[in-house]
């Protein structure tokens, strides 16, 4: 016996197992490389979740990397527990959803309580009089938001900002008063938030928006100041959305109808952009459908809600819809830039069994990682907006040959904006073996990056949440011609990001 087969069969006899083989790793060979530059789509739709806060790694493994995420629902109450000292630290969210390749859209509320709403957000600390409009309170509020501001701009670098979010459930603006109250407070916030990004010269890193929300078919008279009928846009809210960058709708309309069916959110998509959007760019920032009824509890109310086969058909009706108003240019819905999913998974781990209700299950996976059948739906329809150049977030603009350098060693500058403008390297890939079953990327920069690479197929792999200077990454290859091809993208904690790409190697084995 020669010493190889010596030392592996005595490795079989200490380990207890058959001998281990192991594969060398063979350099792949670069056919081509192009470093391509994406920019936002003006006329496209982007397309994202939100993903339960910790799950934006699984959205990118499930759906590629999403062009927008929503993430977090900050208030002042959480962050402020003894007079002007703030506990800031918590933007790990915002953070993780960047490093999964998204634009951030983010809120902070201040405004909302109780009194205006019993069942709705205590968003003052308890140490300061419930009411927004009290000097002291409006005061205290003013140097949180200076200090909130300034602490998300510098952990994120960029992001999408929502001050007091779904005001027409927390605030319920029945009266007169607390319509211009909200907008007198709106407006205030919105300009300090501003003033505070003129100071870090981060003036055009921060994008204040609104979002509301409710069935104007139902309230609009109530909560608005005038009917749907002949419908007059009320000042005290158009202000609002003067002095934001955008707009947001959550919607979860068609709970009282008898039959499911997106129609009821189109049509409160369709009523506050005609009436509301103007020239500011408009999202659904929630939209969903709870398959409470699987688990054998009837609802009631205004969420639409159903089985899980119900929902597949309701979000495949709903990505249709859109996407037949973009393509034909429909009047009103194809303004809408923007379509989020409430949400990536179910929740109810989170609360007791004996309490369920309908905001436990709007995932498009259940509780348990299992996928509903709306999961393949919503990934077609993602798919088919993706590889759309009129659906998708990002087109591309511009393309360098990088082959050269990659195999002479020479750095190479990725930069990234967002979710929407960033620089993707396309690889086509040379095996030698045709029964190569697993290829390793290893690359080297000059910062901390999570790398994400999607294989020909469609699959995607990433190193979320854990950036690093040397991320590596190992993928299956599946059998043909198409493993050949790869795409590569760079993410940080911070946008914007510039990072320089110092190596680049990729090896191949059999596994």
């Amino acid at each position: 016996m020669d010493f190889i087969k010596f030392t592996k069969a005595l490795g079989a006899l200490i380990c207890g197992t058959f001998p281990i083989v192991l594969q060398a790793e063979e350099p792949v060979e670069l056919h081509s490389a192009q470093l391509i530059h994406y920019v936002e789509n003006p006329d496209g739709l982007a397309t994202g979740f939100w993903t339960n806060y910790r799950y934006s790694g699984e959205v990118v493994s499930s759906f590629g990397p999403r062009p927008l995420e929503r993430v977090n629902f900050h208030k002042w109450r959480q962050h402020e527990k003894a007079t002007g000292e703030f506990d800031l630290e918590v933007f790990q969210w915002e953070q993780w959803a960047h490093l999964a390749g998204s634009t951030v859209i983010t809120n902070i509320n201040t405004f909302f309580t109780p009194r205006l709403n019993p069942k709705g957000m205590d968003s003052i600390p308890a140490h300061y009089e419930q009411d927004i409009t009290n000097p002291v309170t409006r005061e205290a509020a003013r140097k949180f938001l200076q200090a909130f501001t300034r602490e998300l701009l510098e952990e994120t670098g960029t992001a999408w900002l929502v001050l007091d979010y779904e005001l027409m459930w927390f605030a319920l603006p029945t009266t007169q008063e607390i319509r211009q109250n909200y907008r007198d407070w709106f407006l205030e916030s919105a300009a300090l938030c501003r003033e505070v990004a003129a100071e870090m010269s981060l003036s055009d890193r921060l994008k204040i928006g609104i979002i509301v929300n409710g069935d104007p078919f139902d309230m609009a008279e109530r909560w608005l100041g005038s009917p749907v009928l002949n419908h007059k846009p009320q000042a005290w809210l158009t202000d609002c959305i003067a002095v934001s960058d955008f707009v947001g709708i959550d919607t979860y309309a068609g709970g009282r109808t008898n039959t499911v069916t997106p129609d009821p959110q189109l049509e409160v998509i369709r009523f506050w952009i005609q009436y509301y959007a103007g020239d500011k760019p408009i999202y659904v920032t929630e939209s969903g459908f709870s398959t409470i009824e699987e688990s054998g509890i009837t609802h009631h109310g205004y969420h639409i809600h159903g089985t899980e086969a119900q929902q597949a058909d309701f979000f495949e009706d709903m990505f249709n819809a859109l996407i037949n108003a973009h393509l034909h240019n429909a009047p009103y819905l194809s303004q809408l830039r923007g379509y989020l999913i409430w949400s990536y998974t179910d929740q109810t781990k989170q609360l007791k069994a004996n309490n369920q209700s309908h905001n436990q299950f709007y995932g498009v996976t259940g509780a348990d990682g299992s996928h509903k059948p709306a999961f393949a739906v919503v990934q077609h329809e993602l798919d088919r907006i993706d590889s759309n150049p009129k659906l998708s977030a990002s087109i591309p603009f511009g393309k360098t040959d990088i082959l050269q350098s990659l195999r002479e060693g020479k750095p190479v500058v990725i930069r990234r904006e967002g979710g929407m403008d960033y620089d993707a390297i396309h690889l086509t890939l040379g095996l030698k073996n045709q029964t190569q079953s697993k290829l390793m990327i290893r690359a080297k920069l000059d910062k901390p990056v999570c790398l994400l690479a999607r294989l020909s197929d469609g699959q995607w792999f990433s190193t979320h949440p854990s950036p690093s200077i040397t991320p590596t990454l190992e993928l299956p290859l599946g059998d043909g011609p198409a493993r050949e091809e790869l795409e590569l993208l760079f993410t940080s904690a911070a946008y914007p990001m510039e990072a320089s790409l110092e190596s680049l190697t990729i090896t191949a084995s059999d596994g």
